[in-house]
């Protein structure tokens, strides 16, 4: 992998904020959100890295902008045949307001949000599944019903990809805060995450790809350093 930067969740925070701004002031050649873009990204990721046979393919959507970028995920591969099931288990109306308006176009596409993996007959199951279900915000150990789909996932024999961090992982500090997936391919979005290369997280992340959103990262990167900079003067 080519040289990349590699960011805390704070500052890839602050440089989304930088970034929406600077797409709301371009044309709409590209799509308005940084969501639907990464969606976008992720679904064409997904088609070069899965293998040729995988056409059934099972997407865990969370509760916060991850599962947002599942669902726009899930929208593209849909339309493009892939044979896609969605697992959602949280309430959509307490979704964040892009990735409520992403389940509602992945609605809208005729896509269903299933309330826990279903059991297929044998010889029917998934080729691959697709992890969105928690990215940067994760900030506690996973138990419950999200700790029984991981393990679940886990304990399959099938090929996995992770949107932005495996769920369960720490961005920051790569340890495992209750259970994590184990990805076989983790499309990190903008830049890279320290908790990726360090700690647990070589383990859970498999081969790392980045997606930089067709943005500019490193100009961004440098307007973000000037604000922290100025802000330091204020103070």
């Amino acid at each position: 992998m080519p040289a990349q930067v590699v960011l805390h969740s704070d500052d890839v925070r602050a440089l989304e904020t930088l970034a929406q701004q600077a797409i709301e002031q371009q044309s709409l050649a590209q799509p308005a959100s940084l969501m639907q873009r990464a969606g976008l990204a992720a679904a064409e990721w997904a088609r070069r890295v899965l293998p040729d046979t995988a056409r059934r393919l099972l997407i865990l959507a969370g509760p916060g902008n991850n599962g947002g970028d599942a669902f726009e995920m899930a929208c593209h591969l849909k339309a493009w045949h892939y044979r896609v099931q969605l697992v959602f288990i949280g309430d959509i109306a307490a979704l964040p307001t892009d990735a409520r308006a992403a389940c509602e176009r992945w609605r809208e596409a005729g896509g269903v949000c299933l309330p826990a993996v279903p059991t297929l007959p044998a010889g029917q199951g998934f080729d691959a599944v697709v992890d969105g279900l928690f990215g940067l915000g994760l900030g506690r150990d996973l138990t419950g019903e999200y700790a029984k789909i991981i393990n679940e996932i886990n304990n399959l024999d099938i090929f996995t990809l992770a949107l932005d961090v495996p769920s369960g992982l720490c961005a920051d500090r790569g340890v495992v805060r209750g259970c994590c997936l184990r990805a076989d391919h983790t499309l990190s979005f903008i830049t890279l995450k320290p908790g990726l290369l360090t700690g647990d997280g070589p383990d859970y992340c498999g081969q790392l790809a980045v997606a930089d959103l067709g943005l500019d990262v490193q100009g961004l990167l440098q307007q973000l350093r000037e604000q922290q900079i100025t802000g330091l003067d204020d103070g």
